[in-house]
């Protein structure tokens, strides 16, 4: 029976988490503590009988008194196990009879990572009320690669052409660091800045990642690393890390030298430091729905396909309305809140 905890231990809760079939690093409590100073609130969800804890995000609709309800990456079962579907209807029935009207939400957003295909998953949310979503604030598709096997084994199934990038930096004597300071950060950002520009893809504001650079830090679920050659700073990349899993969540590439590969070689580096440390699976975070040409993330696509990894394709986003004038409501604050949101925070809803 789910239940709702006022303040649960922080470590208990994570140490559940991590046991349980496919923990995500946005349903742990230090993602929580971080996105309650950005303006949500977290409710802490918990079955007793099976250790399950699913961690909901509350957010207010300004001016209003109502607020939507978001369970980002959960819950963290076993989704290719039938007996998941029993569970996962009786969250639902939680969130939209208990949660809901207890805190007046016009919307409940469930994203999983259950297969898209998975058809007795996508059973219980349609019996539940719940229709697959237009908005999906993470990706559907995403990349594993398997860290399991030895390094010369993971390299060898990538792409030619990216093994040889790979070599290419080595040689042209571009050097990986390991970085920890607000400074390394600060460059770190600016080159994501200008990465997001010429990619036509938002960033959100340094105060966003330097909260979020040390909140995850803090409890050693963060890692830096920039590429360098004599001085100039080539690249970066930003990795989140929970139980057996590291994300590359951000990158930053500039224009000086790209002939020379630097990311190539920090996405090498990266999972060649996330095997030694024991993690499994290095997450890619987010490929295109469809491979357009004209897609922003098009270029992004090409570079992770070469070094093939097992691409996962999720079921994505549910949503559940209460009535059709919660529907209404939802559709007309969220495109306003989105840009009030950007324009004088510089920051986006979820």
């Amino acid at each position: 029976m789910f239940t709702l905890i006022a303040s649960p231990d922080t470590t208990s809760w994570d140490s559940d988490l991590a046991r349980l079939p496919s923990p995500h690093i946005l349903q742990t409590s230090s993602w929580a503590d971080f996105k309650q100073s950005h303006h949500w609130q977290p409710l802490y969800v918990y079955d007793n009988n099976l250790r399950l804890p699913v961690l909901v995000l509350k957010r207010r609709l300004s001016p209003l008194s109502t607020s939507i309800l978001y369970v980002p990456r959960g819950p963290a079962l076993d989704w290719t196990n039938p007996a998941s579907a029993p569970v996962l209807a009786e969250l639902l029935s939680f969130l939209t009879h208990n949660l809901t009207p207890r805190h007046d939400a016009v919307l409940v957003k469930v994203e999983c990572e259950a297969r898209f295909d998975n058809q007795p998953i996508e059973s219980i949310f349609r019996t539940s009320h719940f229709a697959p979503s237009s908005l999906h604030p993470q990706f559907k598709k995403t990349m594993w690669i398997d860290l399991r096997p030895k390094e010369d084994e993971i390299l060898n199934t990538f792409h030619q052409k990216t093994r040889y990038n790979i070599r290419l930096a080595e040689r042209k004597g571009v050097d990986i660091k390991d970085e920890t300071s607000d400074q390394a950060l600060r460059l770190f950002y600016d080159l994501h800045l200008s990465t997001g520009a010429r990619g036509h893809f938002p960033v959100r504001s340094f105060v966003y990642y330097e909260q979020l650079w040390k909140s995850l830090l803090s409890v050693d679920r963060a890692k830096l690393f920039l590429a360098w050659h004599q001085g100039d700073l080539l690249g970066g990349v930003f990795l989140f890390a929970f139980a057996d899993r590291v994300y590359y969540q951000y990158g930053a590439s500039g224009e000086t030298k790209r002939d020379f590969m630097p990311n190539h070689l920090l996405q090498w580096h990266s999972m060649c430091w996330a095997k030694q440390e024991g993690f499994k699976i290095y997450d890619m975070v987010g490929l295109p729905e469809e491979p357009d040409p004209h897609d922003p993330f098009y270029g992004v696509w090409r570079f992770k396909q070469g070094f093939q990894g097992e691409t996962k394709n999720f079921i994505g986003a549910m949503d559940c309305f209460p009535s059709a004038g919660s529907r209404k409501l939802w559709n007309a604050l969220y495109p306003l809140s989105k840009r009030w949101l950007w324009h004088i925070r510089h920051d986006v809803f979820f």
